[in-house]
């Protein structure tokens, strides 16, 4: 054993370059045929199968549905007295617009879709509280109506907008997929290019983004984008290392 020991230590140290370099072809090649690595942040993932805590977890999507949101929040510029101005309005609306007809969303709350009970004579009524957001904007008096309806709407206040009227948010609830969490990474995704596609910016808002879809796609995107570099690295660490640990072996 010992003498095929040394053999086989003799026969890689004085070809120690084709080794390397075979290595080296060898890792580009598995790096180019491979598979991409799967990355999935869903919450089934952190339980293995069976587990009590789990199996409650499933009970309550089945018996209430989806509950993730993703949350796009409007806050008004210190110039600006609340959101109730033409450009927060009108962003409001595409963002409600665009995620109301996702195929990854199933429920959105929103200014522009909430409605509202009153009474109507001897009859209940549910109306929109905003009808059309172009007939809205400049319009004093249909504004303060609004502001008043909202002000008796405790399911609103402090949840769909603040008392203030300076914060307001676009709640989407996003589908369950207990297999993967590429639907929320695809659904973030969708809305980054949304608002860089339609030039969502404006000095008289703060747009900001939240929700455990977008925790999920963070992690996943840029889990991707390190593990792109340091592969990499890794391998150039390896060659080097290799090369010398084979170049102190071969000296006499």
């Amino acid at each position: 054993m010992t003498a095929l020991i040394k053999a086989w230590a003799k026969f890689t140290i004085a070809g120690r370059i084709p080794i390397i370099t075979g290595s080296v072809l060898l890792l580009i090649i598995v790096l180019l045929t491979g598979k991409t690595i799967p990355f999935d942040n869903s919450t089934e993932r952190y339980f293995v199968a069976g587990d009590p805590t789990l199996l409650e977890y499933d009970n309550l999507i089945d018996l209430f549905g989806d509950n993730e949101y993703l949350i796009v929040g409007f806050e008004a510029t210190p110039s600006e007295p609340d959101i109730f101005n033409a450009d927060t309005l009108r962003d409001i609306a595409r963002v409600s617009d665009f995620l109301e007809y996702h195929e990854y969303v199933t429920q959105l709350r929103s200014l522009t879709n909430f409605q509202y009970i009153h009474a109507d004579g001897d009859d209940l009524s549910t109306d929109y509280l905003i009808e059309d957001v172009e007939e809205l904007i400049g319009d004093t008096a249909e504004i303060t109506a609004v502001k008043n309806t909202l002000n008796n709407e405790a399911l609103a206040l402090d949840t769909l907008i603040t008392r203030d009227f300076k914060h307001t948010r676009v709640a989407a609830r996003v589908e369950h997929n207990g297999e993967t969490s590429e639907t929320k990474v695809k659904l973030v995704q969708d809305l980054y290019r949304f608002v860089e596609e339609e030039n969502l910016s404006s000095d008289s808002y703060i747009l900001h983004l939240s929700g455990y879809p977008l925790a999920q796609e963070r992690f996943e995107t840029v889990s991707a984008e390190d593990i792109a570099v340091l592969i990499p690295v890794m391998v150039l660490l390896m060659v080097l290392i290799l090369f010398s640990a084979f170049d102190r072996c071969g000296q006499p």
